[in-house]
């Protein structure tokens, strides 16, 4: 845990509270009622930086001619759903220093900044928001000898939930980050797995989760080799009013059937 980063992240909720005030307007506005039944926020930001480069016994070099590193990203999965008084919306913004084709150098990187949020007000309410995320680097080792490349993950993110009465409404919102090597890009099976967020962040009914971390590896490709280095950063939430207490089994099964985000989860 990085103690200054923690800091940061905690003194961003008061713009965070912006946020669920404005999803309280809005649900008085929807409903006549001061209060939003369950609401769902969720931010997360990742960055993969190169920080350095090493020959086959271990020192530090230059770039070396010929060696390839390009950074990308894409939106895999952006979606909302929602039914009666309720409403989402999701957000990705990218970085990529410099912007491909550029090739990168020791200090580059490839960032993510996602969002997904919702709420459910009174009376038969559903809202869902799913934002899944990709950063690659693609590298391609051209030059005559084995090269070590190093590398920085920084992650935090930052997760509410929240319902006011748990036993009849519902919030919940997770995410997970995995960055993977990507031996195939046709067969995710091959892959070779680097690191994950390990159980994934979640938050429900009251809760809140948040982190903040950072992962350094190296990789090593020998002359002629390529391969794509890729973060996943995915965030999904949903918030749900069930009027009923009967209603309740109904719980188990918008589980199962929002569970868009599993797609990668697996890997």
């Amino acid at each position: 845990m990085v103690g200054s980063t923690r800091i940061s992240r905690l003194s961003a909720r008061g713009a965070k509270g912006a946020t669920v005030a404005a999803f309280l307007a809005l649900a008085l506005a929807w409903t006549g009622e001061a209060r939003a039944v369950a609401l769902f926020d969720g931010e997360s930001h990742t960055t993969l930086t190169i920080t350095g480069f090493f020959d086959e016994i271990g020192g530090a070099i230059a770039k070396p001619t010929g060696l390839s590193l390009v950074g990308s990203s894409a939106i895999v999965d952006d979606f909302t759903d929602s039914f009666g008084d309720a409403g989402g919306s999701t957000s990705a913004f990218f970085t990529v220093i410099p912007p491909p084709p550029a090739d990168m150098d020791v200090g580059d990187s490839v960032s993510q900044d996602i969002t997904a949020d919702g709420f459910a007000a009174t009376g038969d309410s559903f809202a869902g928001a799913v934002i899944n995320t990709d950063g690659y680097i693609d590298i391609h080792n051209g030059t005559a000898g084995l090269v070590e490349i190093a590398f920085e993950l920084t992650y935090d993110y930052d997760l509410l939930a929240t319902a006011d009465s748990p036993e009849k409404e519902f919030s919940f919102i997770d995410m997970f980050i995995d960055v993977l090597l990507v031996n195939d890009l046709e067969d995710e099976g091959d892959d070779t797995f680097i690191f994950s967020t390990d159980d994934f962040a979640e938050s429900d009914f009251f809760t809140t989760a948040s982190d903040s971390d950072s992962f350094s590896f190296s990789l090593f490709f020998a002359p002629g080799e390529g391969n794509r280095l890729a973060v996943f950063n995915d965030l999904e939430g949903y918030a749900e009013h069930i009027p009923e207490p009967a209603a309740l089994a109904l719980f188990g099964a918008g589980l199962a059937g929002f569970g868009w985000l599993r797609r990668r989860r697996a890997v």
